[in-house]
């Protein structure tokens, strides 16, 4: 199937403002929901895509954002997690700010953050253990653990654990340290759907679906991954986006230069010139996960599993964008303009002969 060429709408910006960096979005019954880091705050539009209010802003009180992490809909209720306050707050509905909490991770581990939400309320966190190692210029890959909290913050009990995400790491100041992902590095990613958690291990391309109260497997699935090879076309963004930034760019550069880059993404790693989410989980239960672009004129491709975590099947699109929120019939999706500006959109999900056939936008 294919996300339709011409778009069903398309969801404008508040009055006077710009969307600055969605970090996800949320479709309920009546409205579409948007959050935005750039401006921290929470965009609420009605379902033809018009303006209603936008509540939130920049700062530490109640209701107020540093840095929009992520948003999940559980059960009517909306929680976003501010990665700068470690912090997380609920909204209901209509955005109305109900309260916050922030969880803190035990001495052992650097520092956690939450996941996802699940049915009854309890957060799941993915903590970094802490530990001892020379301050060089290396690759790294941290080993995590998930963590459980109730709905008050306490921590209850650890489920296990998963190595997470190759980083290149150098030493910065006395004791601290400068860590970026790795460009082409391994990676795994987990979500929470329902009571259950999915985790995609880019190490076997596998799926899982683990049942959270007896911690046990419900399903693995091998996930048959596109097979389209590296360019150097590839590989040239790839070592203009890994060194972009770096006080010095010549040893980052020369550093690139000497990784091993594999023939296979994105499940090993491959961001392109915008981060993938190779994870996303919708409001109905759906896992979209991302297999394959898009780099180099390719299109992204989508593995779609329904909240009985049955494989439903793959989704394409023709051009760049991410998911933010889907149901069966259509997706709520993140764009860019020919200046590189975000703009979303609402485009059904048809199958391959009908994907220039949808209405046009309103």
């Amino acid at each position: 199937r294919l996300l339709s060429a011409t778009p069903r709408m398309i969801v404008r910006e508040p009055t006077g403002e710009e969307f600055g960096d969605i970090v996800g979005g949320v479709v309920t019954d009546s409205t579409l929901i948007v959050a935005d880091r750039g401006t921290s705050r929470l965009h609420i539009l009605d379902r033809s895509g018009k303006h209603l209010k936008s509540v939130g802003g920049k700062g530490q009180g109640p209701g107020e954002f540093e840095s929009i992490l992520w948003i999940q809909q559980v059960d009517k209720r909306l929680w976003l997690f501010d990665r700068e306050l470690r912090r997380l707050s609920e909204f209901d509905e209509n955005g109305e700010f109900q309260r916050s909490l922030t969880l803190e991770t035990p001495a052992s581990f650097v520092f956690g953050e939450p996941v996802g939400v699940f049915e009854d309320g309890r957060f799941l966190v993915a903590a970094i253990r802490r530990t001892a190692r020379k301050r060089e210029q290396a690759v790294i890959r941290d080993s995590l653990l998930l963590l459980q909290y109730d709905g008050s913050g306490k921590l209850l009990d650890t489920l296990f654990g998963l190595m997470g995400t190759e980083s290149f790491v150098r030493p910065f100041g006395k004791v601290g340290e400068i860590r970026a992902p790795l460009i082409f590095g391994q990676q795994n990613a987990a979500v929470v759907t329902g009571n259950l958690v999915t985790i995609i291990d880019a190490d076997s391309g596998r799926i899982t679906f683990v049942d959270r109260e007896r911690a046990r497997v419900v399903m693995n699935v091998p996930i048959a991954q596109p097979r389209p090879s590296v360019t150097k076309k590839d590989i040239g963004v790839a070592r203009e986006s890994f060194t972009r930034g770096a006080s010095q760019q010549l040893p980052l550069g020369t550093f690139f230069d000497a990784m091993p880059i594999p023939k296979l993404f994105p499940l090993v790693g491959w961001f392109g010139a915008r981060p993938l989410d190779l994870l996303r989980t919708t409001s109905g239960g759906q896992v979209w996960l991302q297999l394959a672009g898009p780099v180099d004129g390719r299109p992204p491709v989508w593995a779609v599993f329904d909240k009985e975590q049955k494989y439903v099947g793959r989704v394409a699109a023709e051009r760049e964008l991410r998911i933010l929120d889907a149901d069966s019939s259509a997706a709520l999706t993140l764009e860019w303009d020919e200046d590189g500006r975000q703009v979303i959109f609402i485009r059904d999900i048809v199958r391959r002969g009908r994907a220039r056939s949808a209405e046009r936008p309103e």
